[in-house]
Parts: C-alpha cells; structure tokens; sequence
C-alpha cells in the first residue's frame, strides 16, 4: 500500500481531538504510519510501534482467527446489515465509514445501530470502529 485511504484520512480528520487521543492511548504510534509514505511497516517497524520490541521474528506470533460475521456486527453495534455488505466474511472499509465515519452515519443508520440513538455512544462506537477500520486496511490488510 502507497498511502493510506482517502475514507481513512477523512475519517480520521473528522474525529474530535478527544477521540484521536483515546485512539492513541490504543493503538500507540501506530497511528503515525498514516502519512503520506510507504505504508507496509516491517515486522521490526511494529515492534517498535507497539512497544514489543524489535526482535519480533524471533518470537512466535499468534495468527488471526476468522471471525464470524455476527461476532463483528455484535462488537460494531451493528444491526440488520446488508448481506452485500459482507465479502466472504470480510467487512469493507466503505461499509464502516458509513455507519461511523461520517457524522451523518449516526441520523442515516440509527435504526441499524445500538446506540440508543445516543450521540455519546455512537461517538465512543465510532472509535471503535475506527480502530477496525485502522488495523483491518493498515496494519492487517487483506492480500488478494
């Protein structure tokens, strides 16, 4: 990956300050890996982002497991998606930022999200979301 998505940048431009330090209190300097520069970060690179150390090919690293589809719409907030959404149990980048990336999300979607039509719920979900988001086309992207 050469840069970091546009609806990612966006996303994170949208965010209130707040938000972006609650992010960073997670995700630590990952977060720097979203300027405009080569994005695929060496394993030494993560090491170093995460705090685990640079010698991170000398350890045994767990592997993902596959999540079922209602796993991450229950830990989204997510009600009554489309199936379409879904691409072999994959969720799109452009389908969360729908739903949280823009303001608008929480009107346009509130019957599909559990949030008590709650603007402060929604925000902290859309934190969440975000960090999904991040890790799932950033850190972990999915290679065809």
């Amino acid at each position: 990956m050469d840069k970091t998505p546009p609806l990612l940048m966006a996303w994170w431009n949208d965010m209130h300050q707040f938000r972006r330090t609650e992010i960073i209190k997670h995700l630590g300097f990952l977060t720097d890996i979203m300027s405009n520069f080569e994005l695929t970060p060496t394993l030494e690179e993560l090491g170093g982002f995460t705090g685990l150390g640079r010698d991170l090919r000398s350890k045994t690293l767990i592997a993902p497991r596959s999540v079922h589809k209602n796993k991450i719409l229950e830990q989204m907030h997510i009600i009554h998606p489309h199936v379409e959404s879904f691409n072999n149990g994959f969720v799109s980048l452009e389908f969360l930022y729908s739903r949280y990336g823009r303001k608008e999300g929480f009107e346009d979607y509130r019957k599909q999200l559990k949030n008590g039509q709650h603007l402060p719920t929604w925000e902290k979900h859309r934190q969440k979301a975000f960090m999904v988001a991040f890790l799932g086309t950033i850190v972990f992207p999915m290679r065809d």
